[in-house]
């Protein structure tokens, strides 16, 4: 309150960085003489907008693979956040979690397991919520999808071979990148927030057993496999693979000079 509005019969209170504790019954009291009293009461009911964020998602068709909503930092406490398939809820969602927050605000994240079918490769997948703070309004973020490059490889540089394995094409939160010697691993990288991850391993002769590459995505039901296979410089079909489309399949090339991918 301003002392010098009371003068003027004016006893607004000015609240400032609105908090959660702010919230309830104000009284305001006026009195003329000690038997005249009149008394007003006012509620101030304290609502935070939630924040929504969707976290990318790797589109592998035939394959499972985690959605994660985050909404942040809301109040109070109802809300829905339910995740949507061409305007139509997902089935078998599971109940939310909420943590509160330091300041007392509320956050939660919504997981679903997605299975993504061939056929569905166009649908339009977003997090809707609704709060009482969006007075009425719905807030929906769609689901952004990227489909990963996987590329093994074998290059013949010279007198040495040098097996390499790389992802790229999507922006990747975790990624972890194996050459395998049938079940032996024998190098691997991980990778965090980047586009691009690869590792490599140089032999000094000619490798005739099958070498593997393996990519393990983050939300991911199961890593991915790939193979290459080099015998007198011939390329020759692996004894298994992972048909995934949009990831190349194994192949080798002899270039003295190539700019290999460094390993990340």
């Amino acid at each position: 309150m301003v002392q010098s509005e009371l003068e003027n019969f004016n006893a607004s209170l000015l609240l400032k960085q609105v908090t959660i504790e702010d919230g309830g019954e104000y009284t305001c009291e006026v009195s003329e003489t000690m038997l005249e009293t009149a008394t007003a009461r006012v509620t101030l009911k304290v609502v935070a907008l939630p924040k929504v964020f969707v976290k990318p998602s790797l589109k592998m068709p035939n394959r499972s693979s985690t959605l994660e909503c985050h909404v942040q930092h809301f109040y109070p406490r109802d809300i829905t956040i339910e995740w949507v398939k061409d305007s139509m809820p997902l089935l078998h969602q599971r109940p939310l979690q909420i943590e509160q927050n330091g300041d007392q605000t509320l956050s939660t994240v919504n997981r679903y397991l997605y299975f993504h079918e061939t056929k569905d490769v166009a649908a339009n997948i977003s997090c809707r919520v609704k709060h009482e703070s969006l007075y009425g309004s719905v807030k929906e973020i769609p689901l952004q999808f990227c489909l990963p490059n996987i590329t093994p490889k074998m290059i013949m540089n010279g007198d040495k071979w040098q097996a390499i394995c790389q992802v790229d094409d999507c922006h990747f939160s975790n990624v972890t990148v194996r050459l395998k010697k049938k079940e032996t691993m024998i190098n691997e990288s991980t990778c965090n927030e980047v586009p691009v991850c690869a590792t490599k391993v140089t032999f000094m002769k000619s490798i005739k057993e099958e070498l593997f590459c393996e990519v393990e995505f983050e939300g991911i039901d199961k890593p991915i496999t790939k193979c290459i296979l080099l015998i007198n410089r011939g390329l020759m079909n692996c004894s298994r693979r992972d048909d995934v489309p949009g990831v190349n399949n194994g192949n080798i090339r002899n270039e003295e000079n190539e700019n290999l991918p460094t390993t990340i």
